[in-house]
């Protein structure tokens, strides 16, 4: 009773279920793929990121762990400005664009680096003007409104990281 199973004849249909095994774990995959954690930046990323599956929880929790590794900025907002003028005068852009909240932190990075000589000069005389604060509680930010001569020119927005009780930029 030593019958040989005879491979050749059954060929074709190995053939069609491996395709058909590799077809399914291939849909298998795709489906239940996680999209890659990245910053979100803007309503597009926020879109695209959902449409590929992603999971606002899990993505609001992968932030929060990433802002209790941040420790760049000051205990006050006052701080932050001068650990950012700082960083420009040294024209560390990376350590400047680190000051910022961290979806906007690449941004301000690449805008920092197209600043050229003369420009950077202007913009870090205007951060140091006379400044007029106004604290906004019930966002938990403050805003420095920028004047010189009476004249407004800049506003400056700090929000509280609150896992680190650092202040960071949000905008200028």
């Amino acid at each position: 009773m030593n019958k040989k199973i005879n491979f050749k004849k059954y060929k074709k249909s190995l053939i069609w279920i491996l395709v058909l095994i590799l077809i399914m774990g291939g849909v298998y995959y795709y489906q239940n793929r996680k999209p890659e954690m990245k910053l979100i930046t803007n309503s597009e990323e926020y879109g695209e990121f959902i449409a590929k599956g992603g999971n606002e929880s899990e993505y609001l929790e992968w932030i929060r762990e990433l802002e209790k590794q941040d420790n760049y900025g000051g205990k006050t907002p006052e701080e932050t400005l001068e650990l950012y003028i700082k960083a420009l005068e040294e024209k560390d852009f990376v350590l400047a664009s680190k000051y910022f909240v961290l979806e906007d932190q690449e941004r301000e990075l690449n805008e920092l680096k197209e600043l050229v000589k003369q420009e950077l000069k202007d913009y870090i005389f205007r951060l140091k003007l006379e400044k007029k604060i106004s604290y906004l509680e019930s966002l938990n930010k403050y805003k420095f409104f920028i004047f010189q001569n009476e004249e407004y020119k800049l506003i400056v927005t700090f929000v509280k990281n609150k896992e680190t009780n650092i202040w960071k930029l949000e905008s200028i």
